[in-house]
């Protein structure tokens, strides 16, 4: 799938290349290859299960915390090796332990997809973090008794982070992240 999106969008570009100089393409080429259909794909589905019913801010939230944990260590590196993580026997989210599958064909998968594939092309370059670098959250009705550093609550879930002595990051993007 991903080869055919790289393919029809790099004909897209060439067709308009005798409207647009392919100067102004190349910028989209480049992003072309950051694209990865799975991961976004993974990203959408937990922001579907973890935030359908929340506004924008807090779906966002949402998929911002699930990108946070790719980029600090102790966590997998890939979207989707944070969504289907396990630690000792337990899922991080609970809709992957129910084995339960978005309506993808719905307006709102649709509209989450698009969050999802923006927040994922955009994560260590424009993306403002709302959350204020959390690594978990929680429904406001739920109280684990976490020994974190509580960020922010938005909607209806409530975001932490580790505290400051604890925090340990792959690389740069994060670090530099308001």
């Amino acid at each position: 799938m991903q080869r055919r999106i790289r393919k029809l969008i790099t004909s897209i570009l060439i067709a308009c290349s005798s409207f647009v100089p392919l100067a102004h393409a190349e910028p989209l080429l480049e992003r072309v290859n950051d694209l990865d259909v799975k991961q976004i794909r993974c990203l959408a589905d937990n922001i579907y299960h973890e935030a359908k019913g929340e506004p924008h801010d807090g779906k966002l939230a949402v998929a911002l915390v699930t990108m946070n944990r790719t980029a600090a260590k102790g966590f997998p590196e890939t979207v989707c090796g944070v969504v289907y993580e396990k630690t000792r026997g337990f899922c991080q989210f609970s809709w992957v332990c129910r084995n339960l599958f978005p309506n993808r064909d719905s307006d709102l998968y649709r509209q989450i997809y698009l969050l999802a594939e923006n927040t994922y092309l955009n994560y260590s370059k424009s993306v403002t973090d709302i959350t204020k670098r959390s690594l978990y959250f929680h429904a406001v009705h739920v109280n684990p008794g976490w020994n974190l550093r509580r960020t922010v609550t938005i909607g209806r879930h409530v975001f932490y982070g580790k505290r400051e002595r604890d925090v340990q990051e792959r690389g740069e993007n994060v670090g530099s992240r308001p």
